[in-house]
């Protein structure tokens, strides 16, 4: 199955910039005060129920797929973190059977 570029998916979103840096500046999480509220997109425990805040803020973006689409960017957000709702383990189930990685690990 073909993976999509950053720019293919900013193609399919015209009222959103394709400029890298001010995409996440439309993101339903940029207004979020880090500070008083804590961290949820990096939550401190791997079950479901700690992704839950991140995946409910991602569940309104109008940028999701572009997020989702960063976190297969490099090994370490798709390892690491919530991105456009989806957890690691939901990238490696997908990635998998999007045939993007077989052992793991995603494709450069």
């Amino acid at each position: 199955m073909a993976t999509r570029s950053m720019a293919s998916i900013t193609r399919q979103a015209p009222k959103l910039t394709d400029d890298i840096a001010t995409w996440q500046d439309q993101a339903a999480c940029y207004p979020w005060d880090f500070k008083k509220h804590g961290d949820p997109f990096f939550p401190s425990s791997v079950s479901a129920e700690a992704a839950n805040q991140a995946q409910s803020i991602c569940s309104t973006c109008p940028v999701k797929a572009m997020c989702t689409e960063l976190g297969y960017s490099d090994r370490d957000t798709f390892k690491y973190g919530i991105y456009g709702g989806t957890s690691p383990e939901d990238r490696t189930r997908s990635a998998r059977k999007q045939g993007r990685i077989k052992t793991g690990r995603p494709r450069k």
